[in-house]
């Protein structure tokens, strides 16, 4: 069988949750109860995965 996730697919994932290898994209608002992170796996030597790393490290519109 397929594993459960993809390796790349994202696991919504509460904080107490998290492993070293999960993605800490905040998914919605840390008042929410539900407060969860993306939990995808990481991309090497960054805290998100490679999704999240693309708008986390985007550079500004006009910038050089």
């Amino acid at each position: 069988p397929p594993p459960a996730h993809p390796p790349d697919a994202r696991a919504p994932t509460a904080m107490m949750d998290l492993k070293a290898n999960h993605c800490r994209w905040p998914l919605n608002d840390a008042v929410d109860e539900d407060f969860l992170f993306c939990g995808g796996n990481r991309a090497p030597d960054k805290p998100y995965c490679a999704e999240h790393c693309a708008v986390a490290y985007a550079k500004p519109k006009g910038a050089k």
